[in-house]
């Protein structure tokens, strides 16, 4: 079983995401963001950038696996919100 492994900065934190057998774990650094002390707009613009960042990363796991993956992100009101990460075919 590998393990895909890659840290990404988002402001002020480290995002470290970890990616084992059907896992991802995410780690903060230095701590979990509080958005609920964070301006609408910079918690949006977080956001932004973190699925970017989780996108790239889950992408390149696909690859690496030459499958797909599913992400399903769970909001506070417990509605889910599925993404499929398919594997970029190689270029003939």
């Amino acid at each position: 079983m590998s393990e895909h492994t890659k840290t990404f900065k988002i402001f002020k934190y480290r995002c470290k995401m970890t990616y084992v057998g059907t896992a991802l774990t995410i780690e903060w650094d230095p701590h979990v963001p509080d958005f609920q002390r964070m301006p609408r707009r910079q918690v949006n613009q977080f956001w932004k950038k973190y699925q970017a960042s989780r996108y790239s990363f889950t992408q390149s796991v696909a690859n690496d696996l030459n499958q797909a993956i599913v992400i399903v992100d769970i909001d506070g009101r417990g509605a889910s919100h599925p993404t499929i990460v398919e594997p970029i075919p190689e270029a003939l």
